[in-house]
């Protein structure tokens, strides 16, 4: 009797793991009631570097990854740049090379208490960690700040028990995937929630993503090296291009595009380009299967299918975001992640 119990389970739990790998492929789901195609667009003529923000070492008080772990992350991902922001210090300035650039992450108090998080990386001031209750941003908002939209860590957070779940049903595909297993990770962190949350607390403010990465685990012996979160797994899942009609060569050129707001968020290694033309923003995409949906201070107001899209200015400030999916029913998308993020300041 007990072997019938035990072949049952079995099955249960074959026919329970493949329902979850199921969702795992084909959640999230979207439904967009009006979507439009755009004409083919040429590729613009833009120089790119892609890097990644607000990363901690060994020299934060919280933080266990050494600098050749960076480098390793950084050349194992083809990312151009990394900026670590160690707390309250410039110790990783000894450890400086041409690909990385170092700031630091600092609490601004008050005699009220904490006011806000900023990172100073020479003369870009970045205000980190602006929805998380501890540090929203309680001073003025001036026109030299960039946000950090996204904080990876942050976000990941919020959104645990997704997350978690994600992972489970992924232990299967990563045996196939390998790295690329981090593209399925990033429908969880629901970038039309902290677009609705940048306008509540009203900015107007270029923005950048942030990985906050923090290593809390580390062993180091003969031929292993384990760290847990590892920099790959962050370098791979959120990064930002900047964009520059003229040659990004040293770091300040980078910054200074960081600061004008020349960037784009992405959560993959493909940029998307988003520019200006005859009062129209058009969109060159490196997915087929992807929509980019308008965001008017928060609202959704238009959207496109296809590698290419042509929105009118608006003349409120917005957001492009740009979804991929597996397949589609319709109005209905299913295996629908974020690919890309890309604000629109007016002046």
């Amino acid at each position: 009797m007990w072997i019938l119990f035990v072949i049952i389970g079995i099955y249960a739990f074959i026919i329970a793991f493949g329902i979850l790998e199921l969702l795992f492929f084909i959640l999230p789901i979207k439904s967009l009631k009006k979507v439009e195609k755009a004409n083919p667009i040429d590729p613009p003529n833009f120089y790119v570097k892609s890097f990644v923000f607000h990363i901690h070492t060994q020299f934060s008080y919280d933080s266990l990854g050494k600098p050749e772990d960076i480098e390793t992350a950084r050349k194992e991902e083809a990312i151009d740049y990394v900026i670590i922001t160690d707390h309250e210090n410039l110790h990783y300035k000894c450890f400086e090379n041409d690909h990385t650039i170092v700031g630091k992450e600092e609490k601004i108090t008050n005699e009220n208490g904490i006011v806000g998080s900023l990172i100073s990386v020479e003369d870009l001031k970045v205000v980190a960690h602006p929805f998380k209750k501890k540090y929203i941003w309680r001073l003025e908002k001036t026109k030299d700040l960039v946000v950090e939209l996204i904080d990876l860590r942050d976000a990941i957070i919020k959104s645990k028990y997704t997350m978690f779940w994600r992972y489970i049903g992924s232990i299967i595909p990563k045996i196939f995937l390998k790295k690329r297993i981090y593209r399925f990770f990033s429908p969880a962190l629901t970038p039309e929630l902290y677009i609705k949350k940048y306008f509540e607390q009203g900015w107007k403010n270029p923005v950048i993503g942030g990985l906050d990465h923090h290593v809390k685990i580390y062993i180091r012996e003969v031929g292993i090296r384990l760290l847990i979160p590892s920099y790959k797994w962050s370098f791979g899942m959120l990064r930002n291009f900047a964009f520059s009609k003229s040659p990004i060569k040293t770091k300040k050129d980078l910054i200074e595009n960081i600061k004008k707001g020349n960037t784009v968020i992405s959560f993959v290694d493909r940029p998307s380009f988003f520019f200006e033309e005859e009062n129209n923003i058009l969109a060159y995409l490196p997915y087929e299967n992807s929509f980019s949906i308008l965001y008017e201070e928060g609202i959704p107001t238009k959207a496109f299918l296809g590698s290419y899209a042509r929105f009118e200015k608006p003349q409120k400030p917005s957001f492009i975001v740009v979804y991929s999916f597996m397949f589609n029913i319709k109005n209905i998308y299913f295996g629908v992640r974020p690919i890309a993020i890309s604000n629109i300041i007016l002046p």
